[in-house]
């Protein structure tokens, strides 16, 4: 899972080197990261993203405080 993805640079480096990735972001991804067959583009905010499964990693590229990031990502950490 890659939480804010956009424009979609982790995105695109994880996916080119053969990784699936759920891209969280409500804002665009650059048009060639939308279209790579292996990102899934989820336009919403992480807080309304949920997973039923457990994840294979994280990715996060919110500019924020720690402690807020934290708090938002706890119900994806609990799922590494």
């Amino acid at each position: 899972v890659d939480v804010g993805a956009a424009p979609g640079g982790w995105t695109f480096e994880l996916a080119r080197r053969g990784i699936r990735v759920a891209a969280v972001d409500p804002a665009e991804l650059r048009d060639d990261v939308a279209k790579h067959p292996l990102v899934t583009h989820f336009r919403q905010k992480v807080e309304d993203f949920s997973c039923s499964h457990e994840l294979g990693g994280l990715v996060c590229d919110i500019n924020s405080a720690p402690s807020t990031l934290l708090e938002i990502l706890e119900p994806l950490i609990r799922k590494l």
